[in-house]
């Protein structure tokens, strides 16, 4: 499964979890797991490589409540778990 196809699933998974997904020109910073007004925001960065984007996610998204009650593709799960 490719950098994109799995960027895909990212944001399946974290809809699910209630985490809105923002796109945006964040200089290349790969995106972040935020706080906004109380609610988690997940940016992606548009000018980022794909690869780059899920590296510097991932640990953030690892430490997500509830994943564990959700179906994730061992792909996606395996990028998690190694940020575990």
């Amino acid at each position: 499964m490719n950098s994109y196809d799995l960027q895909e699933r990212l944001v399946e998974l974290v809809s699910q979890l209630g985490i809105s997904v923002r796109r945006a020109d964040l200089g290349g910073a790969g995106g972040s797991l935020v706080r906004l007004r109380g609610e988690h925001v997940l940016f992606f960065d548009t000018s980022a490589d794909p690869d780059d984007q899920l590296q510097r996610l991932a640990p953030d998204l690892a430490r997500l409540p509830g994943l564990e009650n959700i179906y994730i593709i061992p792909e996606l799960r395996e990028l998690l778990e190694e940020h575990m």
